[in-house]
């Protein structure tokens, strides 16, 4: 296990500990892929910080992506095509209940979750429900999985649509957001 791995179980492990802490850390800044190691329907080899053009059940094509930006509690993606967006790999357990949610969502725009193995082969993907009012959705991760991607993308063709206050939280309850820690 490479240092980069062993850190990043540790700080999973300790925030699976801490029922209601964010997961989701959109501003980690070690293990930028190396977009030439990947192509259409690949699997990912890596927890990277982020994929650009990657979608939730695990095509690649980052030409897709025309703009993107991550800002302090939401990220904004503009495409050409659905579901190609900004992905964030996150370790979770096998079996066990994560919710998702988000507290502004353009309707332009998909939240959506993959599930992969600790090998990173691609196992199903869930979308979140996007509608006014309803911006959380729970998920029981299959068997096998060891990783999730959280995919911030246009649902269909969009400009600058953006996703707020993203947070994937260990168990059923949507909290309040909070930002990553």
């Amino acid at each position: 296990m490479d240092l980069m791995t062993r850190r990043f179980a540790m700080m999973s492990v300790k925030a699976e500990k801490e029922h209601g802490k964010n997961l989701l850390n959109i501003h980690r800044t070690e293990g930028v892929p190396d977009p030439t190691t990947l192509s259409s329907a690949t699997r990912i080899m890596s927890t990277a910080r982020y994929y650009v053009g990657l979608t939730h059940n695990n095509y690649y094509n980052p030409s897709k992506v025309t703009a993107y930006s991550i800002d302090d509690d939401s990220v904004s993606v503009s495409g050409t095509a659905s579901a190609y967006g900004v992905c964030f790999p996150v370790e979770v357990s096998e079996n066990t209940q994560y919710t998702l949610s988000c507290t502004d969502i353009d309707p332009r725009m998909l939240l959506a979750v993959g599930f992969f193995t600790a090998e990173w082969e691609y196992i199903s993907f869930s979308n979140i429900l996007v509608v006014p009012n309803h911006k959380y959705r729970t998920y029981t991760t299959p068997e096998n999985c060891k990783y999730l991607i959280v995919d911030v993308a246009p649902n269909g063709s969009a400009e600058n649509g953006s996703v707020s206050g993203i947070q994937l939280e260990l168990g059923t309850e949507a909290t309040e957001y909070e930002p990553y820690r």
